[in-house]
Formats: structure tokens, C-alpha cells, sequence
């Protein structure tokens, strides 16, 4: 009986909840013979599967003088125009190919002909019409609601056990 239970409660739990990810896209620039105080460019393409909000910018490795330098991020997809200044979290993106383009300035006091490498990763996460794109975090209604109704079975099931106990004890 306690085999077919943990059977149960196992297919119920892995059948209500699920992982959600965003989508990401992760990046490397090196960028060669910086000069203090003058900006320097680097653009690429990444390619969105579907129309999706920018999240969030996650900063994976910064060696060299680009770990203490400023550095910008500016998203342009094929809809609008690009303003050349950071992409504010929110920004809706449209899906297909969008240029990045990273934009680093050393300190004033930094040496000169610099080299630095960063690593970063982009987090885009689905708009409200777009249901194939999951969101990030859990839906704790869903789990509350299945954590509730397991505790039921299992306390139905624990009675059902002590009924059984107590009907073979009478006998």
C-alpha cells in the first residue's frame, strides 16, 4: 500500500510544477589599445526566438581594465530607433535578429593601450501575448493549491492506514 502512495504522490508532484527559464543570450568582447577617456565600441547580432522584454544584464567575468571601467549596453531591434544609450530593463524587444552594442570608457587615470575582456549574459523574458516564451520565477498559486491537496491525501491516506490498524487489532 505505502509503494502505490509514494507512487502517487510522486507522478502528482512532477505533474504540477515545471522549470521555467527565460531566454538568454551570452556575450564576450575583448577589446584591444584602450584609450583613457575615449569611448570604444564593439556591436554584434543575437537573434530572439520570440518578441520579449529585456530583464536584465548579468555580468558573468570582467578581467583586464574593462572590470573597472564604464561600460554600456544598448539593445536595437528592427522596430524602433536605437537612442545609443543603455537599454532600461522593461524594453520591449522584437523577435529576430537585434544588434548589441557594448560601449566601454576607461577612467581617466587607467593606463593606456589597455587590454580587457568582458563576459556577460542578457535575459529576456516573454510578453503577456507570447505564452511559448515562459516566465522566470514559480507560480505559487499552482504550487499552494498542490501542496494543500497532497496534504489532504496523505492525511486521507494516513486514516485509511489507522482504520485498517484498528480493524486488525479488533480481530
Amino acid at each position: 500500500m505505502s509503494r502505490r502512495v509514494l507512487a502517487l504522490v510522486v507522478a502528482f508532484t512532477l505533474l504540477g510544477t515545471g522549470v521555467a527559464h527565460a531566454q538568454e543570450a551570452t556575450f564576450v568582447v575583448t577589446l584591444d589599445n584602450l584609450v583613457p577617456g575615449v569611448p570604444q565600441s564593439d556591436t554584434f547580432t543575437i537573434t530572439l526566438d520570440r518578441d520579449a522584454e529585456f530583464d536584465s544584464l548579468i555580468w558573468i567575468d570582467r578581467t583586464g581594465t574593462l572590470g573597472e571601467a564604464d561600460t554600456v549596453v544598448s539593445l536595437c531591434d528592427s522596430d524602433g530607433p536605437c537612442n545609443g544609450g543603455a537599454t532600461p530593463p522593461g524594453t520591449r524587444i522584437t523577435a529576430g535578429d537585434v544588434d548589441v552594442t557594448v560601449t566601454v570608457t576607461l577612467a581617466p587615470d587607467a593606463t593606456a593601450a589597455a587590454t580587457g575582456r568582458i563576459e556577460g549574459r542578457l535575459v529576456f523574458v516573454g510578453v503577456d501575448e507570447v505564452p511559448d516564451l515562459p516566465f522566470t520565477g514559480a507560480n505559487v498559486m499552482s504550487l499552494t493549491a498542490w501542496g494543500v491537496a497532497l496534504i489532504c491525501v496523505g492525511s486521507f491516506i494516513v486514516a485509511l492506514a489507522r482504520r485498517e490498524d484498528e480493524a486488525e487489532d479488533g480481530q
